[in-house]
């Protein structure tokens, strides 16, 4: 590769896991009975990392191309024709979930298929199933709360939010006795 082409991956793995990072903590905010499990257990971050992956997929299908002719479910699929395969919906396969669009961070087992399977395994899959430091303070905070509806745009490969405040409790520290304040 080059290193145009290094760097233009590093971005785009910046990028991605900046947003699958923000899901994660809205999945919790969004679910005060699923943190009040957290706050209780904290062992439970990767699991509600996982299940943020399931139900928030970074990406909610990709395609393929046959390259050969096939049947898959009593449907003939000819070379060349292009296959969709949707996470999104195969991560809320009834079949494969109990209660699958429910947000439950003690899931188990969560098989989802978010990272694609087989040869075509997403390689970033390590670096997305690393908990962000965010959601643990979020976990052993009790002052974290959504302060507004949010709104989500309509896409169909990524639901990306165009809001998201969250008001964070900052308390007021006692003066350093000797110190300059605003007032001095």
């Amino acid at each position: 590769m080059t290193s145009a082409q290094v760097r233009a991956r590093g971005i785009m793995a910046w990028a991605a896991n900046r947003r699958d990072r923000s899901r994660c903590q809205l999945s919790v905010l969004r679910n005060p009975e699923q943190m009040t499990k957290l706050r209780a257990d904290p062992e439970l971050i990767r699991p509600m990392l996982e299940e943020t992956l399931r139900i928030e997929a970074p990406i909610q299908y990709t395609y393929r191309m046959a390259k050969r002719d096939f049947e898959l479910f009593g449907e003939h699929i000819q070379s060349g024709e292009i296959i969709v395969l949707v996470f999104a919906s195969a991560n809320r396969d009834r079949a494969v979930f109990d209660c699958p669009h429910q947000f439950d961070i003690a899931r188990k087992p969560n098989s989802h298929l978010t990272f694609g399977y087989g040869l075509h395994h997403c390689v970033g899959t390590q670096v997305a199933r690393q908990p962000p430091p965010s959601v643990s303070l979020i976990a052993t905070s009790s002052g974290f709360h959504l302060a507004l509806h949010l709104t989500a745009s309509r896409t169909t490969s990524s639901p990306p939010f165009t809001a998201s405040p969250v008001p964070v409790p900052v308390p007021n520290p006692e003066p350093t006795p000797g110190a300059r304040t605003s007032q001095s």
